[in-house]
């Protein structure tokens, strides 16, 4: 005979297990057609909240935007680099940026690059015509008159430009890494860079090595043995050492049972879904589009489904009930963590009463009847009662650092 033993067994895996059949039970009355219309409308909330989240804004970088200009070449480059110089050259003043071009794009001649100058007045009123505007026109104006034949070194040499190929790329002794700063933009006005932050600037004053620090004789006492900040009179170390006391000692032994029941109702009521009887029992009602209470209600079903199906609502009844007492726990665990909580306050309104639903059979009909208790949650409540001092030695720590 083998024995299975539950290594792999995971205590918050079978709570989600719970809260996932403690869910489906919510839906045994609803029918085929209507969990459709319930499936579609989930997803029409989820495209609403995924609307509802910004995409990421992409943040201008000046060395990516002049990497680009690597293998770019005639108009292409002309028109690239008026763009960064239109877009950056505000924001960055004291930058060459026509020069920094000309050392990226180097190998590609003088003709590549001379359109940064945009000087040639005649072939930028081409340009214009073309639909282009501003810098980019001079550019492209300028690139348009050398492919006519313009004299290329004049070009360059008007534009401040080196006039031979080694001196646009740096002599050989242009570094993309090294000499192109990396500057994002922080603000943009009407397409152009407005404000910059350098995010490699240099560390260039040297850091005095600290001296090693003396030992020096504590001053202060420490707060867990004085009394805490506050109105409280009792040490911080003793406030939460009689608060996880009582957690552990009075609360937790509560909710673990209580996890428990909710976990064994949660199981057997899914087990019982699973027997053949209740099985057939719901096939019969969904081929008749039908939930399980109304086909049980309809005449259609045997003495067999009926038993069936009533037998499955008992271990239902107790699921739902173990699920109202959980989130009575929580609701209850939630005003524990508020400043004013008294534990008195437990005992008033409806803090102290459970109500769940029932599915049970009355005059041959299967109706549904609210349950209502307190015995399920007063051990709970009491735990809270009783431990009153330290609850409010916390809370009066608590509001004192807030």
């Amino acid at each position: 005979m083998s024995i299975k033993i539950p290594c792999a067994s995971n205590p918050l895996l079978d709570e989600l297990d719970a809260e996932k059949l403690a869910l489906a039970a919510l839906l045994v009355g609803v029918s085929a057609g209507g969990m459709g219309a319930i499936t579609a409308q989930a997803g029409a909330m989820k495209a609403k909240l995924d609307a509802m989240i910004p995409s990421v804004p992409e943040v201008p970088n000046f060395k990516n935007e002049l990497n680009g200009l690597k293998g770019k070449k005639g108009v292409a480059l002309a028109v690239a680099v008026a763009a960064i110089q239109s877009k950056w050259g505000d924001a960055l003043p004291d930058v060459d940026i026509a020069g920094l071009a000309g050392s990226i794009a180097g190998g590609g001649g003088i003709a590549d690059l001379a359109g940064a100058a945009g000087l040639p007045t005649d072939a930028a009123g081409l340009a214009s015509a073309a639909g282009l505007g501003g810098g980019a026109a001079l550019a492209v104006g300028a690139a348009v008159a050398l492919a006519g034949g313009a004299d290329v070194t004049d070009l360059a040499s008007a534009a401040g430009l080196p006039t031979d190929a080694a001196g646009l790329a740096g002599a050989a002794g242009f570094d993309f890494c090294k000499d192109v700063p990396n500057i994002d933009a922080t603000s943009i006005v009407n397409g152009k860079i407005s404000g910059v932050k350098d995010k490699g600037a240099a560390i260039t004053t040297a850091v005095a090595i600290p001296e090693k620090v003396k030992n020096l004789v504590p001053t202060v006492v420490s707060n867990e043995t004085l009394p805490s900040s506050g109105t409280s009179a009792m040490p911080r170390k003793e406030i939460f050492s009689k608060f996880t006391e009582f957690k552990d000692n009075t609360l937790k032994p509560i909710e673990d049972a209580q996890k428990k029941d909710k976990i064994e109702a949660a199981k057997s009521a899914s087990k019982m879904r699973k027997s053949p009887e209740i099985k057939s029992a719901f096939n019969k009602a969904s081929a008749e589009s039908l939930d399980i209470t109304t086909f049980f209600n309809s005449g259609n079903a045997t003495a067999s489904d009926k038993k069936a199906i009533e037998k499955y609502f008992v271990e239902q009844n107790k699921a739902s009930k173990a699920n109202a007492v959980a989130k009575k726990f929580s609701k209850i665990n939630t005003l524990s963590t508020k400043l004013d909580f008294n534990p008195d306050d437990l005992s008033s309104g409806d803090n102290g009463k459970v109500e769940w639903k029932e599915y049970v059979v009355k005059g041959g009909k299967l109706v549904t009847v609210k349950q209502k208790s307190e015995s399920e949650v007063q051990g709970y409540i009491q735990g809270f009662a009783s431990n009153k001092s330290v609850i409010a030695e916390l809370n009066k720590y608590k509001g004192a650092i807030v």
